[in-house]
């Protein structure tokens, strides 16, 4: 028993050497993407975009767009709505439709893959009852993947570790198995 132990005892032993410690590896200060959230005005219509890049999966970025008349402040519930992207450093493009949600239908939703890092640049394309426009809201930030080296490599020495333990366990119950035939033979 004393076997696992000393190998868990190794792996955080080489883990501190190794100049880590594990709050710290918890705790990485990483800036985070850059938001949109903008009220404009363009033809007859009050817009208001709300945009940024997930946190759950890289690459991806979330918009929901409001549509209302400017003049009344209604909802326009029967508008489409087309979210276009360029990234500002290379000449990738792209675009998603944002539909509405049955509960607010105002409020059209996208999420969209963006498959570089950097920024990218974003317009809003509206084709409605009070005609069609397209602006400019802003950008969104995608940031660079993340490296896991140090996670890695911890993972690597707890498996490592695990697995001594289970073939240690395996080699002592076979060499009592065997005790046991060698006495009950004898």
């Amino acid at each position: 028993m004393r076997f696992p132990v000393v190998l868990l005892s190794l792996a955080l032993f080489w883990t501190l050497q190794a100049g880590w410690s594990l709050p710290a590896l918890a705790q990485q200060d990483i800036p985070g993407p850059e938001r949109i959230d903008r009220r404009l005005a363009a033809g007859g219509y009050d817009i208001f975009v709300e945009g940024e890049a997930s946190n759950l999966s890289l690459g991806t970025a979330l918009f929901s767009i409001a549509v209302l008349n400017a003049a009344t402040g209604q909802p326009i519930p029967d508008a489409r709505v087309v979210i276009r992207t360029a990234h500002q450093r290379s000449s990738e493009t792209g675009w998603a439709t944002a539909l509405s949600i049955p509960e607010r239908p105002e409020i059209y939703r996208a999420r969209m893959k963006l498959d570089s890092p950097g920024v990218w640049q974003v317009n809003v394309d509206i084709d409605g009852p009070l005609g069609r426009v397209e602006t400019e809201v802003g950008t969104v930030a995608i940031p660079e993947p993340r490296q896991y080296l140090s996670g890695t490599l911890v993972f690597a020495g707890a498996a490592v570790a695990l697995l001594a333990g289970w073939a240690y366990m395996v080699w002592i119950i076979r060499r009592a198995q065997q005790r046991r035939r060698l006495t009950d033979a004898g």
